[in-house]
């Protein structure tokens, strides 16, 4: 499912290089389950992210990242309601920590 800007932020489970950390997704979405953050999933084939090198250091790693359009480009475009509970999410998790 492709995702939607305005629909809330997203956590990707898999891009080309790394599969995010199964134990550290759950509970980013427990965290935003529990703040009412509606959340949005993605694997990203064609993407990837410097989460390869955490993992080579067995360090858990996940992507979170907002529904955008016009990646790399001058018109890049996002939802500020996203990147608002993108923040609200990120919050969340971090006081949720034990």
């Amino acid at each position: 499912m492709p995702l939607t800007l305005g629909r809330g932020p997203v956590l990707v489970h898999k891009d080309a290089r790394v599969h995010y950390d199964y134990l550290l997704g759950r509970k980013l979405m427990a965290a935003a389950e529990e703040a009412g953050i509606a959340l949005q999933h993605a694997v990203f084939g064609s993407f990837g992210s410097d989460g390869a090198a955490f993992q080579r250091s067995d360090i858990p790693a996940a992507l979170i990242a907002f529904p955008c359009r016009y990646t790399h480009t001058p018109f890049e475009t996002g939802h500020m309601s996203d990147i608002e509970q993108m923040v609200d999410w990120l919050e969340a998790f971090v006081y949720r920590a034990p």
